[in-house]
């Protein structure tokens, strides 16, 4: 166990002392992987809605998503136990294989069961590759160097974000649907290409090879009942019925089951032994409460600008460019954090801003201009950055080698669950005000806002550890 060595002369992780330009060759593989797949994952939120109407299947629009979502959850925690005991190398590959032919599938689908099954098949794997990049990283740079690279890991998804939906809205216009999938799908290739041959094979390998194959089951019967219940209910399903009761009942026992089956399994996707490690438990809480954002500025703010106020899609399309701020702030916060090590101040400077885009939030009515919504949006991606770049580094910090995978999937997994989770439970608040976006606006912004004060109130609290580890890197 430990450094793993690609040949007699390169060893790995890269430290301060090796070339800046071997960092960034062995780098660059990874971050492209997560721009392909963050891109396209955000494309296909711009044009869902045309797809679906291309199949006539407009009522199955909050079924794919839901989907989407589901698979994301389900695959995060599990990428870092397949890169722990195959490597990150491999999971790559055999991520990227199957992702490449979802989009192709989406590309021939004909009707809605292929098009789910490429959804999920689509989710899934791109779960697989966002979750391992930070770890792909952190194997093969250490220092200072792995602190900024991680700041461009997140900056070059943020700008993948932003460029994604335009790219393929565009292709859509001009072509259909349909036809966009099949023109992008070589680019997963392109990915594919750049891993083989430029990424070292490193595995910090435990000699435990079993995956947890129950674990996997109960999560995906914990998530998928109850997901759909809180989505639905009250609407297409009633809240009294035999369903919801039987979806709930699945659901609740279905946690009780995963908690015992990951104590009782020899490579649980989520190791208990994970929260033994002082600090770790508060990231991967931190970093789902910070994803309950993504649901709100990306969906609902969208269709409130859209319904009430009289945007046009161009100027609610526009909305993506206040992640400049997050691009901006992700290098500031990489570079900030490898040099002064203030993990505690970048949480809290994260949970500030979010209180002041939310402050601004909550003002918007059916007379409010762009500026407005666009100043709430900046506040709102910097304070993402300066939470997410401090999150990704954390459990390489406070993890072993051989449990970072595990550790950094299961961040990654309370991010794919906390925006799963959130994206219901604000379609229940609408929900419960009747369905209409004017009277639940408010009401959405303060449960954002409910959230957001559990983060705060983590960071005098929680985040009380976090004060010995920074004094650790400052001796060290």
């Amino acid at each position: 166990m430990g450094e793993v060595s690609l040949s007699a002369k390169s060893k790995f992780p890269l430290g301060d002392e090796a070339p800046l330009n071997a960092k960034l060759l062995v780098a660059f593989s990874p971050v492209f992987m997560l721009v392909v797949v963050i891109a396209v994952r955000g494309g296909v939120n711009n044009i869902l809605g045309v797809l679906v109407n291309e199949l006539n299947a407009m009522a199955y629009y909050s079924i794919a998503l839901l989907i989407l979502n589901i698979a994301s959850a389900i695959a995060s925690p599990l990428a870092g136990s397949l890169g722990d005991i195959f490597g990150r190398k491999r999971v790559a590959i055999w991520s990227l294989i199957p992702f490449t032919l979802s989009l192709v599938l989406c590309g021939v689908a004909h009707n809605t069961a292929v098009l789910l099954a490429a959804f999920f098949l689509l989710g899934f794997t791109y779960a697989l590759c966002q979750s391992i990049v930070a770890t792909m990283i952190a194997d093969v740079v250490s220092g200072k160097a792995r602190a900024q690279l991680l700041g461009w890991r997140h900056s070059a998804g943020q700008a993948a974000i932003m460029l994604g939906p335009v790219l393929l809205g565009l292709l859509s216009d001009h072509l259909n649907a349909r036809t966009t999938f099949l023109v992008i799908a070589p680019i997963g290739l392109v990915s594919l290409l750049l891993i083989i041959f430029l990424f070292p094979d490193i595995r910090y390998h435990s000699g435990n090879t079993k995956i947890d194959w129950a674990g996997t089951i109960f999560l995906t019967l914990a998530m998928g009942p109850i997901t759909f219940l809180l989505s639905m209910g009250g609407e297409q399903i009633p809240w009294m019925s035999a369903q919801s009761f039987v979806m709930a009942a699945v659901s609740v026992a279905s946690i009780f089951l995963f908690v015992r089956a990951e104590r009782r399994a020899s490579n649980p996707i989520i190791s208990p032994e994970l929260f033994q490690y002082r600090g770790f438990a508060p990231v991967l809480i931190y970093k789902g409460l910070m994803n309950t954002s993504g649901s709100l500025t990306t969906s609902y703010l969208v269709l409130f600008a859209q319904t009430i106020i009289g945007f046009s899609a161009t100027q609610t399309g526009a909305f993506s460019m206040a992640r400049i701020a997050s691009i901006v702030c992700s290098i500031f916060v990489g570079q900030w954090i490898g040099q002064k090590k203030m993990y505690r101040g970048s949480f809290l400077i994260s949970s500030l801003l979010t209180i002041v885009a939310i402050a601004i939030l909550i003002t918007i009515n059916q007379n409010s201009t762009f500026v407005i919504i666009f100043a709430a949006l900046i506040l709102t991606y910097a304070g993402i950055s300066f939470g997410t770049v401090p999150c990704s580094l954390l459990p390489a910090i406070i993890l072993p080698a051989e449990q970072r995978g595990v550790g950094l999937g299961a961040v990654w997994f309370a991010e794919n669950v906390a925006t799963t989770v959130s994206t219901a439970v604000y379609a229940l608040v609408i929900n419960l005000c009747g369905g209409d976006i004017v009277n639940s606006y408010k009401y959405l912004v303060l449960t954002f806002l409910g959230f957001t004060a559990i983060r705060l109130i983590m960071q005098f609290t929680s985040f009380g550890g976090l004060k010995k580890i920074e004094k650790n890197l400052e001796s060290a």
